[in-house]
């Protein structure tokens, strides 16, 4: 009888490590999914940003040296509000197609 309690024992504590280790296994494997899925998402968000600055940056310069270079063909030294007014409007517009794209 005593052997067969002991029995009993040892099988009831085995089961219950055996369910232990697949409860730590599951949440090792439910905390890496989460993980993965937050940095994919991250990196998704990221890469866009990235995207929309470098193309904001270009526009920008490439807008200003053209600009610069009919202002100083035309010798129109005192105009540079319209080349500011110029860059802004574009900047928002790029930024704008930019945003629409990757949520779209």
């Amino acid at each position: 009888m005593l052997m067969f309690v002991l029995c009993v024992c040892c099988l009831w504590l085995s089961v219950v490590e055996v369910v232990k280790v697949v409860v730590v296994v599951l949440v090792i494997v439910v905390v890496v999914v989460v993980v993965v899925v937050v940095v994919v998402v991250v990196v998704e968000v990221v890469a866009a940003v990235l995207v929309m600055v470098v193309v904001v940056v270009v526009v920008v310069v490439v807008l200003v040296i053209k600009l610069k270079t009919e202002m100083l063909l035309r010798e129109d030294y005192d105009n540079e509000t319209e080349l500011w007014t110029i860059v802004v409007v574009v900047v928002v517009v790029v930024v704008v197609v930019v945003v629409v794209v990757n949520v779209g």
